[in-house]
């Protein structure tokens, strides 16, 4: 299984061999197109993977030069499809990878989050807390495949800025002193 890496870096897919030929004979995947493999993550040009392109190497024209679209083409909807894998479809209307690049939109609130939650950890973890794991929920709630991680970043470093800012103030000896006296007079 092979995705299919588009020019801008996206990635398309997972898709068999059998699907990459029917895409390759539909001249929808091009010889120097980027495959990345599904289990180790190594890329390879198309032409390199044996067995693709064998029926275009055996007739006597070149084959043609492929290029992505710039805007992927959608297929228009069949109202009696034929049983098995729709190979109408090209490798750009495949769903778009969780694990892809993070938009920047929320790549901000995810930076903010990591550091606010550990400023938050040594200083005021009162205020800064709420508005790191604020940041984590919107980061979440934008499509940030970290964001369960983000508010679990957050809340952990809020609680446990509290409990050593807590005992810390316990451990104060003057504070102790303080209220030694204060039981002292009542």
């Amino acid at each position: 299984m092979f995705f299919v890496v588009a020019a801008d870096g996206e990635k398309y897919g997972p898709a068999d061999l059998e699907t990459l030929k029917a895409w390759a004979a539909d001249h929808r995947l091009a010889p120097g197109m980027m495959l990345e493999d599904a289990v180790s993550g190594a890329r390879i040009r198309a032409e390199d993977l044996p067995g693709l392109f064998a029926s275009t190497e055996s007739s006597s024209e070149p084959p043609p030069q492929a290029t992505p679209p710039a805007q992927p083409q959608m297929s228009p909807p069949q109202d009696n499809p034929a049983p098995g894998p729709n190979y109408t479809q090209s490798p750009y209307d495949q769903v778009r990878l969780q694990s892809g690049p993070i938009s920047s939109n929320t790549q901000g609130l995810e930076i903010s989050v990591w550091v606010l939650g550990t400023i938050s950890l040594c200083f005021c973890p009162i205020c800064l807390g709420p508005i790191s794991i604020t940041c984590a929920v919107l980061a979440q709630k934008r499509g940030n495949p970290r964001g369960l991680l983000l508010i679990g970043f957050a809340i952990a470093m809020m609680l446990i800025g509290m409990i050593l800012g807590f005992v810390t103030l316990i451990n104060n000896p003057e504070l102790q002193e303080l209220l030694r006296q204060g039981q002292g007079q009542g």
